[in-house]
């Protein structure tokens, strides 16, 4: 693309964050196939040129693109290529930056797909910049004297405070009404709790819930 007032052309990098910015607004004006459309061929380009910056930055963005387009599948697609990509070079403000939006993307890819999809390595990575973009997207935490460690504790977790402790509460190997007393809910809420854990490891029962949870470091 020639541009006028430099009076040359313009480098591929010069074209490619050309075309994200011009995706970005697509997308803000609700035509997110279009700029999709933009962001595959900065992706090709980057992957012939060595860019890992803009087939990141691309990728990061196709993935509300995607989300908001309806291609569910094509969405974690490009979200699983974007955190493998980031999480080698411990890369989080480019995720951090979309802010917002982007956070209630990954909640949405999560809740269809369930954390089952995803490493330990790679919860772990999605707890941190979800944290960082969001500062504390699921919520106030819920004390209550059960303090959760590992990876997912505190804020950044892709599980509430209250659905960390009631999932440490099904490895302790309580029943509901156990846990409700432990934790000093009503059974409807300790149900209410599970069904959001089992919604978000993608499972339906609660040894898979064990299973997955172990599997993931979420104990």
């Amino acid at each position: 693309m020639r541009d006028p007032e430099l009076g040359r052309f313009w480098t591929w990098r010069e074209e490619s964050d050309f075309l994200v910015a011009q995706a970005r607004l697509l997308k803000a004006q609700g035509r997110p196939a279009e700029g999709l459309a933009n962001l595959e061929m900065v992706m090709a380009r980057s992957r012939a040129n060595g860019s890992g910056y803009h087939l990141l930055a691309a990728e990061i963005l196709a993935t509300v693109a995607a989300w908001n387009d309806g291609r569910h599948a094509q969405a974690l697609e490009y979200f699983q290529f974007a955190i493998a990509r980031a999480r080698s070079h411990e890369v989080t403000q480019l995720f951090e930056d979309e802010g917002l939006e982007f956070s209630t993307v990954v909640r949405a890819i999560v809740r269809r797909f369930g954390l089952k999809v995803f490493s330990a390595d790679a919860v772990d990575f999605i707890g941190r910049i979800i944290g960082q973009g969001e500062k504390s997207v699921f919520g106030k935490p819920a004390d209550n004297g059960r303090r959760i460690k590992g990876p997912l504790a505190g804020g950044k977790s892709l599980l509430s405070q209250r659905e960390q402790q009631v999932l440490l509460c099904l490895h302790e190997g309580k029943s509901n009404k156990e846990i409700a007393r432990a934790l000093g809910l009503s059974e409807p809420t300790v149900k209410f709790h599970l069904k959001n854990v089992f919604s978000k490891l993608g499972v339906s029962r609660r040894a898979m819930a064990l299973a997955v949870s172990a599997k993931l470091n979420l104990r």
